[in-house]
């Protein structure tokens, strides 16, 4: 598709509406003192998932973290990933923009300077993916969000892939001058579940699981040991502490994946080290990711000569009612024109 050239009308309403926006959610919770971020993607982990495991050996880190008093648990997080998916979440997560309902933005628009939170903190950043870059253009994009470089092709095939995608993000981090900003994708619990992805080792009754729920609860537990591994090198290095670390689902598993899971439209969304004080958990969204790590980490950003928050609320403030319609038509301006 040709990008269209955005009118003085359009540009003046697209201006004007994160203006507003952003007038009412300009970040000041968050301490000034410069602190690494961490975004962990997690493939498929829809929002029950963790409920049904929950006090089982498939979900010990999460579990742990979880019940941690310190950690900011939104249990339900409603997902706006739509015909790219795990590409829409991403760009949802590094954006604050909807994506477009009528096909992957990927296809004919990863090339764009889209807003994006690399840009709001101008930290030397980091992508880390299994797959290779020429999947829904993830070369492409990673420009677009500002990332300094890109590490892909890590764990296309074979076992137990998020153990080396967690193993190259902590070499990358560590060389990576502080502060720093990682952006990682799992890509273990991607569906289908009709082959062994990782090794077994939880024992799962098969007349309780069907097959392919097995292979995914067998997945799930890979993940996170590999997250719990992760996470104590990162203390044992000395970066966990000084890190904002969030842990958060790309979408719902698909029903067509044939896992004894009902379809829950909700990721969960975990934080690490978060700023203290109280935070909302009812009527988040993927959208309100954004504006709460800006509000976080406590910067100011301007996009088109305005400030921009994202088009959610950060889950630090009372929740306002978003106009998602307004929302969406914005956003599909941004990403078409």
């Amino acid at each position: 598709h040709s990008v269209r050239p955005l009118s003085e009308a359009v540009r003046g309403e697209i201006r004007w509406f994160l203006s507003e926006h952003a007038a009412a959610y300009s970040p000041s919770t968050a301490t000034n003192e410069p602190r690494n971020l961490i975004m962990i993607v997690v493939e498929s982990l829809q929002s029950n998932v963790l409920t049904a495991n929950k006090g089982s050996e498939a979900i010990a880190t999460l579990d742990s973290l979880i019940a941690d008093s310190a950690t900011v648990y939104v249990e339900k997080c409603r997902v706006f990933a739509d015909k790219g998916r795990s590409s829409d979440a991403q760009f949802i997560y590094n954006t604050g923009l909807l994506p477009l309902s009528s096909e992957p933005l990927v296809t004919n628009y990863a090339s764009k300077d889209y807003p994006s939170i690399a840009k709001a903190l101008h930290y030397g950043s980091v992508e880390v993916i299994g797959e290779n870059r020429s999947l829904w253009s993830h070369g492409i994009t990673t420009r677009s969000y500002g990332f300094d470089r890109l590490v892909d092709g890590i764990a296309e095939r074979g076992l137990n892939q998020d153990s080396i995608i967690f193993s190259r993000a902590l070499a990358e981090i560590e060389a990576t001058p502080v502060p720093l900003y990682a952006f990682i994708t799992n890509i273990t619990m991607h569906d289908p579940y009709e082959s062994r992805a990782v090794n077994h080792v939880l024992n799962l009754n098969a007349d309780e699981y069907n097959a392919p729920t097995i292979e995914y609860i067998e997945r799930l537990n890979h993940f996170d040991k590999s997250l719990g591994a992760f996470l104590t090198a990162l203390k044992t290095k000395g970066i966990y502490d000084n890190s904002i670390i969030v842990i958060a689902g790309d979408h719902e598993v698909r029903s067509e994946a044939n896992v004894n899971y009902p379809l829950d439209c909700n990721v969960p969304l975990i934080i690490l080290n978060a700023p203290a004080g109280s935070y909302r958990t009812t009527d988040v969204s993927q959208l309100d990711v954004f504006p709460t790590i800006i509000d976080m980490m406590n910067v100011h950003y301007e996009y088109m000569q305005v400030p921009y928050v994202g088009l959610g609320v950060s889950i630090f403030r009372p929740y306002t009612p978003i106009d998602y319609e307004a929302s969406r038509k914005i956003s599909e301006w941004i990403i078409t024109r």
